[in-house]
């Protein structure tokens, strides 16, 4: 688990138990949590809603702390994507004639979980709308056969 010595400069360990964790930085966060079944969600802010600066620690590095405090009991990644960032990106690789798989592992989460190893997609839930998607529920684990 994470402790407060091994936040970036200007991050505080909000939160760190078992199963929680949450660094925050006035308006910038990163918040996550692993269910029983070992599959990770979370929920980052990098970028200042009021004024659309961003954080000096990038949101690379607020994944990396959290897979660090989880470590090896996390079996997979979730996703579930409304709007912003991910969903652009997964909707933009649809309508460019990616396969849906490769679009989402495209995405920023895609990326992360790929760091990870976490590389087999599996959507659990999508809703069509004209020129893509709406919202994507997704996840990302291990190959079979990987550890």
């Amino acid at each position: 688990m994470l402790t407060p010595a091994d936040m970036p400069p200007g991050y505080v360990l909000a939160e760190s138990t078992p199963t929680e964790v949450e660094i925050r930085d006035a308006e910038l966060f990163i918040a996550a949590g692993v269910d029983t079944d070992g599959s990770l969600g979370f929920k980052i802010q990098a970028e200042d809603p009021n004024d659309g600066s961003r954080s000096a620690v990038r949101g690379k590095v607020l994944f990396a702390l959290v897979m660090r405090h989880f470590g090896d009991p996390v079996t997979a990644v979730r996703g579930y994507w409304t709007g912003g960032a991910n969903l652009l990106a997964f909707n933009r690789g649809i309508a460019a004639g990616l396969p849906d798989e490769q679009a989402a592992a495209d995405t920023w989460t895609g990326k992360r979980a790929t760091d990870f190893g976490f590389t087999a997609v599996s959507f659990q839930q999508r809703m069509n709308v004209l020129g893509g998607y709406g919202w994507v529920r997704v996840r990302f684990s291990r190959p079979e056969g990987d550890g």
